[in-house]
């Protein structure tokens, strides 16, 4: 060890609580495809995967509690993570799951509660708000979400870094903003419970000409040599396209309510980040509206308020967060956002109705190979499929009709599959 986190006499763990869209899953990814050479540097990461800190911090916080599968999946794995973070008190290690950036009060003192022999510092990722509206838009769609891109534009609330309390479960687009975007928010509810030099923010570079200038920024923060991640990451966090977000919304509404871990190994691993992504280029992203580009320098300026006044370390510069939106671009923007193209979002669903065909034939081999016998569905041709839907009086309503129905066929397996697999754990293989 190299003794990144000093002479403290106890164990240092580093929370990399988010936020959501400031590449976090580049430097997830980045830090695990070089997790040995880490550690030789001096920086553990507890679990053997990302996957599994996210487990974990899904424990800890009681996330995803109403899906069965996620609750056994994670039960215990912050204990594990702890273990390993904890076992050497000239240790340092990092944990880095954004949807610790959701935590209120009550799960922030639970975290740290369980943090009490350590000492704990806390590193924040910020992003100039207007170039994470989109992307976070499509990722709560891609995760289930059901309001539109010009429904989320305008509920983008005014900056305000202690929202009004809001019902648990809702799910209205101001509610999802204060939850996975509200950086002052999240600065109030954390900056609490460390002392003073222990929350860091690091801002995101606007240019892109300096390749591995956000890993530098960060790994200057954890203590960690930047050089010691070489190897580029396995996975990137592909985008969903305009129109592909807007057919898998339309889905969802149609959907019905399925458990979390269905939904994810359906819908959104299997036809969103599988296949439609791949469409991203050709549809580009949901275009910004100007009243929104201009709410959003207004959370940049709130936030840059709060760095400020929160005493964090600051790497990087608030300028990366501008206040000031340029004439030339706001003057390009729309009013409204137009809605996508019929034609692009039914060339989108004829690729996911292929790849949902494909998931059920595939799920059926299995429970086959199982010994469970399950009657093969039949299916329209895509030919036929398609000349259904250009006739139909709406026909985008009607093929995302089509996938719902048959996304929940798929999602039925996998819970059989699931089922089968916990009678049997050495003898039914895992994935899709």
């Amino acid at each position: 060890m190299t003794g990144l986190g000093g002479s403290t006499g106890r164990p240092v763990v580093y929370l990399h609580i988010g936020g959501m869209k400031t590449g976090t899953t580049y430097l997830q990814q980045l830090m695990y495809a070089n997790r040995a050479r880490l550690r030789d540097a001096g920086l553990v990461l507890p679990g053997d995967s990302w996957s599994r800190q996210v487990r974990g911090v899904q424990d800890v916080m009681r996330l995803g509690r109403r899906d069965p599968h996620i609750r056994r999946q994670a039960r215990g794995v912050w204990s594990e993570l702890l273990t390993e973070a904890l076992a050497d008190p000239a240790s340092v290690s990092l944990i880095s799951v954004e949807f610790l950036s959701f935590a209120g009060r009550r799960a922030v003192s639970r975290v740290m509660e369980t943090l009490a022999g350590a000492d704990v510092r806390l590193v924040l990722t910020v992003r100039d708000m207007s170039a994470t509206l989109s992307s976070q838009w499509q990722t709560v769609v891609h995760n289930g979400g059901k309001f539109s891109w010009e429904d989320y534009l305008d509920d983008i609330p005014r900056p305000q870094a202690q929202p009004l309390r809001l019902p648990r479960l809702t799910r209205r687009p101001r509610h999802e903003f204060h939850r996975t975007l509200n950086v002052p928010r999240m600065l109030t509810v954390w900056q609490q419970v460390v002392p003073a030099g222990s929350l860091h923010v690091v801002t995101v570079p606007r240019a892109r000409t300096e390749p591995g200038e956000l890993w530098r920024r960060f790994a200057g923060v954890v203590g960690v040599d930047p050089a010691a991640a070489t190897r580029p990451p396995r996975d990137t966090n592909p985008s969903l396209g305009y129109a592909s977000t807007e057919l898998v919304r339309q889905v969802n509404r149609r959907i019905g309510r399925l458990p979390q871990s269905e939904y994810n190994w359906t819908v959104k691993e299997i036809v969103a980040l599988d296949v439609l992504v791949t469409r991203a280029a050709q549809e580009g992203r949901a275009p910004m509206s100007r009243p929104a580009h201009q709410r959003a320098m207004a959370w940049n300026r709130l936030t840059r308020e709060t760095i400020s006044a929160s005493g964090a370390v600051l790497t990087g510069d608030l300028e990366d967060l501008p206040v000031d939106a340029d004439p030339e671009v706001l003057a390009g923007m729309p009013q409204r956002p137009p809605a996508p193209g019929s034609e692009e979002m039914l060339e989108a669903a004829e690729l996911a109705a292929e790849a949902l065909r494909a998931l059920i034939d595939r799920r059926v081999d299995k429970l086959g190979r199982a010994g469970v016998e399950v009657e093969r569905p039949t299916f329209r041709t895509p030919d036929a499929l398609a000349a259904d839907w250009a006739s139909a009086a709406d026909p985008v309503a009607t093929a995302a009709g089509d996938l719902a129905a048959t996304a929940r066929q798929a999602a039925v397996l996998l819970r059989r599959l699931r089922a089968e697999r916990r009678k049997r754990p050495d003898g039914l293989s895992r994935g899709r």
